[in-house]
């Protein structure tokens, strides 16, 4: 069976990404859709503080941590303002780390 490198390159919408990437892409998918279904059912659907914090040090190096990694991570997304942060209307993830994108 073939395999690639765990530091090969594959392309994604945003650029490269490297399979640590492309996993923490996964876990920000479900994380902030997650969000949206249970805000349409109108629960609570926040996400972990945990996972949040991980998958911004990983996919948002332009992000600064602010209030909890959660509102945090839903902001860096695109999905809440902040009274210090308007919505953000265009955003990306950086799948590759820095200097390979």
């Amino acid at each position: 069976m073939d395999s690639a490198a765990p530091t090969a390159l594959a392309p994604h919408v945003f650029g490269a990404s490297d399979p640590e990437g492309f996993a923490a892409m996964g876990v920000v998918e479900t994380l902030v859709h997650t969000h949206d279904i249970a805000r349409g059912l109108q629960r609570d659907g926040d996400p972990p503080e945990d996972l949040s914090k991980r998958v911004l040090a990983r996919l948002f190096p332009d992000v600064t941590l602010a209030d909890s990694a959660s509102s945090t991570l839903l902001w860096a997304t695109g999905r809440l303002e902040t009274p210090a942060r308007p919505r953000r209307k265009d955003w990306r993830w950086y799948g590759a780390p820095r200097g390979r994108h």
